[in-house]
């Protein structure tokens, strides 16, 4: 399929021309003044890069932290996908949230497609409200097995405090089960 635009947004600027898409990918583009025919042409319409979104807890009335269904992960994506949000990396926390995201994950969604899962915690290292120390979590190993196991190859990113006890050893075993770990607070 071919489409053109007046205003294509690319790295080097806006250009007015033609892009040529074969399964949900640019191929080509092709600037307007070569001699080519669109099957849709959005006039003065802008296109834009899609965005990809990797920390998002939820939205739209649906959060991903706590239990959800299939069908609100559903129309949770299609709202995303209203505001320019192509693909993302679910956050979440909890073992059921971890495996009913990563069960998602590359299907063909009639919206923003979940490329895999974020999971913020459970091992953060916040100071409470107002100042106050609410404690620090112990990091337990056999959830963290548990956490990448739900995950069945989807997990792609844990954030934890690598202050906290044992926290370096945590990133070491996340990384090594091919999971990216970030530094959370």
């Amino acid at each position: 399929m071919i489409i053109h635009s007046k205003r294509i947004y690319m790295e080097d600027g806006c250009k007015a021309g033609y892009l040529e898409i074969e399964n949900r990918k640019i191929i080509k583009f092709y600037p307007e003044c070569e001699n080519v025919k669109a099957d849709i042409d959005y006039g003065n319409n802008r296109i834009l890069p899609g965005i990809f979104d990797t920390h998002n807890h939820g939205g739209f009335g649906y959060c991903l932290m706590e239990k959800t269904t299939k069908e609100n992960i559903k129309k949770f994506l299609k709202q995303e996908a209203s505001f320019g949000v192509v693909n993302m990396l679910t956050t979440t926390a909890g073992l059921d949230n971890i495996e009913l995201l990563a069960e998602e994950v590359d299907l063909d969604q009639d919206g923003t497609r979940i490329l895999g899962v974020h999971s913020e915690g459970p091992w953060g290292n916040r100071v409470g409200e107002k100042g106050v120390d609410t404690g620090h979590p112990e990091i337990d190993f056999e959830y963290a097995r548990k956490m990448v196991e739900a995950g069945k190859g989807k997990l792609k990113l844990v954030a934890l405090a690598p202050e906290l006890e044992n926290g370096l050893d945590a990133v070491k075993h996340f990384v090594n089960q091919g999971v990216t770990a970030a530094i959370c607070h």
